[in-house]
């Protein structure tokens, strides 16, 4: 058979030394780990990239106040109420004592609807 049809690792007929076999091995280790140090530094750079192109829309964080508000009441000079000023929504602050106690057990039951049910099997 003409050597032009021959592959390379048959036309190779002598065997590695065992020092040219570390030696070859060392250098295929070498090989994959800049390989996989070049595939970490380029995932950094993709995830900073990535995390600058989603955050471009966030707002600062000196810039997130709150713009809604309770609603502004006008009393006259012996308490009673003049106007009740609100833009969208009527809020009014009110105690804890002042909600009804179905919305308070109808809250915790959406919530958690095992609530009661868990505090009596602890005790």
């Amino acid at each position: 058979m003409p050597s032009r049809f021959r592959s390379r690792r048959f036309v190779k007929t002598r065997f590695l030394s065992v020092e040219e076999k570390k030696l070859l091995k060392a250098k295929r280790l070498r090989i994959i780990a800049m390989a996989f140090l070049g595939m970490v530094i380029f995932g950094i750079i993709l995830f900073l990239a990535m995390f600058a192109w989603y955050s471009k829309d966030l707002p600062k964080p000196g810039e997130v106040v709150r713009k809604e508000g309770f609603s502004s009441k006008i009393y006259d000079r012996e308490g009673q109420l003049l106007y009740d000023l609100y833009e969208e929504e009527r809020r009014n602050p009110v105690s804890f004592e002042q909600i009804p106690d179905d919305l308070k057990h109808a809250t915790v039951a959406i919530e958690d609807k095992d609530f009661y049910n868990m505090a009596v099997s602890i005790f």
